[in-house]
């Protein structure tokens, strides 16, 4: 998360982990090219759509440990884009 520094930043952060998650799920993985769709979107509607969206859902009793490390990262994403509003162009 310290990472994330621009719009950009975050931008690339979702599409990599929206690629992972299509991949756990054995869905293709989208195109870099993706992003450009998204050029002139508003940044924080985005947020707001994937953080209601973001739902953690069909993981076996097994498989716990996944939904507590899926839901810290929902948690630690949430407070860190709360925490650093301030370095994004939201626009």
């Amino acid at each position: 998360m310290n990472k994330i520094k621009t719009k950009d930043d975050l931008k690339n952060f979702l599409f990599n982990f929206h690629n992972l998650v299509n991949l756990r799920k054995g869905l293709k993985e989208s195109n870099i090219t993706i992003l450009d769709k998204y050029k002139n979107a508003n940044l924080l509607r985005i947020i707001q759509y994937w953080h209601q969206s973001f739902i953690i859902k069909g993981i076996q009793k097994s498989r716990m440990s996944d939904y507590y490390s899926l839901k810290k990262c929902k948690s630690n994403f949430v407070k860190y884009i709360q925490n650093n509003r301030e370095k994004f162009n939201w626009n």
